[in-house]
């Protein structure tokens, strides 16, 4: 890369026209965009970056799918489109503000009014279509793409699953955010590994709003950020196989399951506090949901480093 020429992910957007939300989005699906880090972990661009960036927003607004761009060369990128047009000096690129906004499709006839008041206000948001049926979907991501969605579903069957899944693989829309009632375990979970944020109904607006707005500050680096929005992981392990696992033995004498479980055991407990936590006003509301999720995340990846630890030892409960 060239230390005399790189820019920051927001310079980057706004030469560009891709939120800088969706630039992260690509990154973490192709490895093939991932670009050079400062000393500090933030995202530096050259001028090359730049050029095969605006080549594949040129390229998408043609009707190309990221997937199909994402491991071309800027030589293969260029023969697909306008050599004009991409080529045009930085200095000359001038895409219009509304371009490196987040483009938001809301779905359900509940949405509260309070919501979409308060992104019709954010200038860094756009809200671009709303869609009254789930069917909808499919029709309405199919000539544009979005950087969020919000589906309001009302059970997560297997039939919205396989419709979820689909629209996953799309790759139309960068972030969805689904508010449900209902839904089985197993499935819930799966939309957890595709991405999704969960939300159970019903919505807090200002929650939502919250996690929204976060994703549309171009600076921000929110990659390894927790994600404190929706619903907590479920528990992988109950109250008594956590105790037994902090009093167990192996025949190496490891002492990780017992102090993992004892660590998991300490963020259940911290996990119950928050949430039951008394809050004072709205924002304090808000501060304590998301100690509770972040700790019910922590919780969660513990939950899962141990469930490795208990197949190495052959441990059985």
């Amino acid at each position: 890369m060239n230390n005399l020429a790189e820019f920051g992910i927001a310079t980057v957007s706004r030469q560009t026209g891709i939120s800088a939300h969706r630039l992260r989005a690509w990154e973490r699906r192709h490895p093939s965009l991932l670009v050079g880090r400062s000393d500090t972990g933030r995202r530096r661009y050259s001028e090359a970056d730049i050029f095969r960036l605006r080549s594949i927003k040129h390229l998408i607004d043609d009707g190309y799918k990221i997937s199909e761009l994402a491991t071309l060369s800027q030589d293969e990128l260029s023969a697909l489109g306008s050599q004009e047009e991409l080529h045009t000096p930085l200095s000359e690129s001038r895409p219009s503000i509304d371009s490196s906004k987040l483009k938001i499709l809301l779905c359900g006839e509940a949405i509260p009014s309070t919501l979409i008041t308060k992104l019709n206000d954010n200038m860094q948001l756009n809200l671009a279509a709303r869609l009254r049926s789930f069917s909808q979907i499919s029709e309405a991501t199919e000539s544009e793409h979005f950087d969020i969605a919000v589906l309001q579903i009302e059970t997560i069957n297997a039939s919205a699953l396989h419709s979820l899944r689909e629209l996953y693989q799309s790759q139309r829309v960068e972030s969805v955010f689904v508010v449900f009632h209902y839904g089985l375990r197993e499935l819930v979970e799966e939309l957890r590994n595709f991405d999704f944020k969960l939300w159970r109904a019903p919505l807090n607006s200002a929650e939502l709003y919250q996690a929204i707005s976060q994703l549309a500050t171009p600076e921000a680096e929110q990659d390894e950020e927790i994600d404190s929005s929706g619903m907590a992981p479920i528990h992988i392990f109950n109250p008594s196989q956590l105790n037994k696992l902090s009093n167990v033995s192996t025949a190496i004498d490891c002492e990780c399951p017992k102090h993992i479980a004892e660590l998991i055991q300490s963020l259940c407990a911290f996990e119950s506090y928050s949430q039951q936590c008394e809050n004072r006003d709205t924002e304090d509301a808000i501060l304590h949901h998301r100690i509770y999720l972040q700790t019910a995340h922590a919780r969660h990846t513990m939950e899962k480093m141990l469930q490795q630890v208990i197949e190495a030892e052959n441990i059985k409960l």
